[in-house]
């Protein structure tokens, strides 16, 4: 075993760089400048990890030769273990990915390639995660409705103490939903065990939390989540129970729930391939190049534009 005291520590393919200002640096370059070389293809630039059309698989396209496939299955994963630590800017297309490494086509594989050349145009991006205020814990959540090719939704979370993004999911819904409403009350109480597990965390450490805030841009969401059947309508009757856990967090005032407009919700960059202006803000945030509170507050609103993927 090696003990390393300083500020600067490697271990596991990320170099961790502790600064004064109480921030650090997750740097996984190397890790990265390793998937690129063994992909061995030329490199083009890319501005976004993936298209607008990743979620949709196109059926009649070839299946990749065993070599590629085998690639394709190895970098995949290799990049999923990155797009967990230091770089969440790769997660929804790694998410869309790994459903795709037991029948891979040529239309995944260019896929693929669009995400290599991505990593290669942004190998040596930094992200700097810190804090804020100890005590406030942000969580921003989202949904996209009916977006994969079998109906399904796909959630995205996002976990800050101010400064980038520490904790994260983008993953595909595992049942059919009816409405955006009903995959947002789905897949918030799914990914609520991940807030419960940071505050817990937190809480052991001597740090209990002061404020726990979850953002949503469901007005509907909300209603459910805040008075449960109460605020059930025909639309949302069927809705089983086991979804509305959220709601004894509200009552227990383990959690406050608050609206956020759709042109600021963090959590959109994990449920969708964003393009353009959009991606580029959300990013920066998600990197900790600006902090949520600077963004939350003087960031345009784009709700009209056009670079937000359609349904």
């Amino acid at each position: 075993m090696k003990v390393v005291r300083g500020a600067r520590h490697e271990f596991l393919g990320q170099i961790i760089t502790f600064k004064k200002n109480g921030t650090f640096d997750l740097d996984m370059s190397s890790y990265l400048r390793e998937a690129v070389q063994e992909f061995g293809e030329t490199m083009e630039f890319a501005v976004t990890p993936a298209r607008s059309d990743l979620f949709i698989i196109d059926h009649t396209q070839p299946l990749v030769e065993d070599r590629r496939k085998k690639l394709f299955h190895r970098l995949v994963y290799k990049l999923l273990y990155c797009s967990c630590r230091g770089r969440k800017d790769l997660q929804v297309a790694i998410s869309f990915l790994t459903q795709r490494v037991e029948s891979c086509n040529e239309g995944d594989y260019n896929k693929f390639r669009r995400l290599m050349h991505y990593v290669h145009t942004t190998m040596d991006e930094i992200v700097t995660i810190g804090i804020e205020d100890v005590g406030l814990m942000r969580t921003f959540f989202d949904a996209s409705y009916a977006v994969h090719d079998n109906i399904r939704s796909h959630t995205g979370g996002a976990i800050t103490f101010g400064i980038g993004v520490f904790c994260s999911a983008s993953d595909k819904q595992k049942l059919n939903t009816k409405s955006s409403t009903e995959a947002e009350l789905v897949g918030v109480s799914e990914f609520l065990p991940k807030v419960l597990y940071v505050e817990l965390f937190l809480a052991a450490q001597g740090y209990p939390l002061k404020e726990n805030i979850l953002y949503q841009d469901n007005q509907s969401a909300i209603k459910l989540e805040l008075n449960g059947r109460k605020s059930s309508g025909k639309r949302t009757r069927h809705i089983n129970i086991r979804y509305f856990f959220v709601k004894d967090l509200v009552d227990d005032k383990r959690i406050t729930i608050e609206y956020c407009h759709t042109h600021k919700m963090i959590a959109d960059f994990f449920t969708k391939p964003l393009q353009g202006r959009l991606f580029r803000a959300l990013r920066s945030v998600i990197l900790g190049r600006i902090s949520v509170s600077e963004f939350m507050k003087n960031h345009p609103n784009m709700s009209a534009s056009k670079e937000r993927v359609g349904n």
